[in-house]
């Protein structure tokens, strides 16, 4: 009983650990941020707000205004676009499919695609890490079932565990936001992780990005889901899987 008293307590106070330690860092990050984003509203004459929209209206209205101060400040505002997919991306933060094809739009299919898909993977990894640092507590406490299953299917995966994360990435039955906190906590080692989410996002981020190349005929995001553009994506997710399908049928045989 007195054990038992003690384990919860020490969990406790583990917890509360975890939420000062995930609140002070954000704090900081959004800080940061938050200097950076006046930095670019100024040379806009806008709100630091405007420079997160929340539908397609806002991100063409954005995009216009960035794009006529983009040659004379273009590190400004390639750095400004880096730390928000980053921050995003490591707090969990919805509304990647916005900021995706504002990269193809500001940047363009050769250097916008490359960036997001390297944006995607740093920003994930970063999510990993303030995982493994804070919030293994916390989300032992709210997703532990979820979590239990993803371990399971990791131990029976371990001969071909980068083809198992990658089909995780490109059939997203787990969202990508828990599979990044979660990775760490069932073991999954920082390096596979990482080229899991930047060639598993392939295909989303690269419908993102090309959509942004069109940004005025775009009306919603839903637009970028349809059913076309679906079977593409399967296809290409199928293809991208088949290399560890066919080694793990080996494997099987070969036992």
């Amino acid at each position: 009983m007195v054990g038992q008293q003690l384990h919860q307590s020490t969990t406790s106070i583990s917890l509360v650990r975890s939420i000062a330690g995930l609140v002070v860092t954000f704090t900081i990050a959004s800080a940061v941020l938050y200097y950076l984003l006046s930095l670019v509203a100024r040379q806009l004459s806008m709100r630091a707000s405007a420079l997160f929209p929340t539908n397609v209206d806002q991100l063409k209205e954005l995009t216009v205004a960035l794009d006529d101060v983009k040659d004379e400040r273009f590190g400004l505002i390639l750095s400004s676009f880096c730390a928000v997919y980053i921050f995003k991306q490591s707090f969990a933060i919805p509304g990647s499919v916005l900021t995706n094809i504002l990269g193809g739009a500001l940047f363009g299919m050769w250097l916008g695609f490359p960036l997001v898909c390297l944006l995607s993977a740093s920003g994930s990894t970063c999510c990993y890490l303030l995982s493994r640092t804070f919030g293994k507590h916390i989300v032992l406490r709210y997703q532990q079932e979820r979590i239990k299953k993803l371990e399971d299917l990791m131990l029976e995966s371990q001969s071909s565990l980068v083809f198992f994360l990658l089909s995780l990435r490109l059939f997203p039955v787990t969202p990508n936001w828990l599979l990044n906190m979660a990775s760490p906590i069932v073991g999954v080692p920082i390096l596979p992780f990482f080229i899991s989410v930047f060639i598993g996002l392939m295909p989303y981020n690269f419908i993102c990005v090309h959509a942004g190349l069109v940004i005025s005929n775009l009306k919603s995001t839903a637009e970028l889901f349809e059913v076309s553009t679906i079977l593409k994506l399967i296809a290409l997710s199928l293809l991208m899987v088949t290399p560890g399908i066919v080694l793990k049928i080996q494997k099987s045989k070969r036992r």
